[in-house]
């Protein structure tokens, strides 16, 4: 699916202030599909905004548009989770949420944010991009949902998805024991994919626990020999493995461990 999603340009005064001169500067490169200088230019707007105001918002939503243009939709998501927190009515960026989801897979988080969307901003122009938007990712929903089991639902697909993240930030904070649980409880609750196999392989290995690490990352090459997230975390699983009798984490050790899944 598409990441070029970009904040509907509602911002324009005849005063320009230095806010809002990057503000438009970021929404130029935008339309220019200058990513890397809409990114800075987004900084520079947030640097001069206030917390908070309008103009700080708008600029994180460029921020995280950016972002997710240059490849890193986790990045962007969670740039826009922080917006969220600072404006929990704000439909547009509920939308931008629903399309970083997508990007990353997460297909049932997706369609609970862009639901969200509709529900907090009427604008027509909204309202049918984010329309669209469910159309086109309602298959997917479908298609992930019937792989777990005919009685599979939306909402179980949220809270697995709900539970990666969890996991994910247990893993990268380097709780590794919580992480391992976490990702145990997500694939009980429906064992259809590789990502959190391989996510738990490298949670184990990080434990010192070769054996069962090398089990789980032969689970899920068993369910998807081809996806990338194998032979990335075969390889990763190797090399942690090597440096597994280390009594300390270094940076080499760190490296792997930052490329969780």
């Amino acid at each position: 699916m598409s990441g070029k999603r970009k904040p509907v340009k509602s911002f324009r005064q005849a005063q320009l202030t230095a806010v809002d001169k990057w503000i438009q500067s970021a929404l130029d490169f935008l339309d220019a599909e200058d990513f890397e200088s809409a990114e800075a230019a987004a900084r520079r707007a947030i640097g001069y905004a206030v917390r908070r105001s309008e103009e700080h918002i708008v600029a994180m939503q460029l921020l995280a548009s950016a972002t997710s243009n240059l490849g890193k939709p986790e990045a962007a998501r969670d740039l826009i989770s922080e917006v969220l927190e600072m404006a929990p009515l704000n439909g547009s960026a509920y939308y931008d949420r629903a399309v970083y989801h997508a990007n990353l897979e997460r297909f049932g988080q997706a369609a609970r944010d862009a639901e969200r969307a509709l529900a907090l901003d009427q604008r027509v122009e909204l309202v049918q991009e984010v329309q669209k938007f469910i159309a086109r990712n309602q298959p997917h929903v479908d298609a992930e949902c019937v792989l777990r089991s005919e009685e599979f639902t939306l909402a179980n697909l949220i809270a697995q998805e709900d539970m990666y993240d969890k996991a994910l930030a247990a893993s990268k904070a380097k709780r590794f024991s919580e992480a391992e649980d976490l990702w145990c409880s997500a694939i009980e609750m429906g064992d259809a994919r590789a990502v959190p196999w391989c996510n738990l392989a490298v949670a184990l290995a990080l434990q010192k626990r070769p054996k069962e690490a090398e089990m789980a990352l032969e689970r899920a090459t068993e369910l998807e020999p081809d996806h990338r997230a194998v032979k990335h975390n075969s390889d990763c699983l190797a090399r942690l493995l090597e440096l597994s009798h280390l009594e300390v984490l270094t940076d080499e050790v760190v490296m792997f461990m930052n490329e969780f899944i």
